[in-house]
């Protein structure tokens, strides 16, 4: 994961962990769970690409076949993971 997009997952789940949800009492807490939960399974999902990227060019792969396999271009595939 890019280092900027981690750092700011992490802040996101840092400000949801440290709300003080008493002020929303009366609202159902359900979305701000599944926005919680989507947060870390996308830090998960990160971690998997980037593991996949690293496996994929050290199988050899181009930076224009992964970036293919991304749906960006060779140049922001290696700029991204590189």
């Amino acid at each position: 994961m890019a280092p900027k997009t981690k750092a700011r997952d992490q802040e996101l789940a840092e400000r949801l962990e440290k709300r003080d949800h008493t002020k929303d009492n009366w609202r159902d807490g359900a979305a701000l769970h599944q926005l919680e939960a989507l947060v870390r399974e996308r830090e998960r999902l990160d971690a998997e690409i980037d593991d996949a990227v690293a496996a994929a060019r050290s199988a050899g792969y181009s930076w224009n076949s992964i970036g293919l396999m991304l749906g960006t271009s060779k140049q922001a595939a290696q700029q991204r993971f590189g």
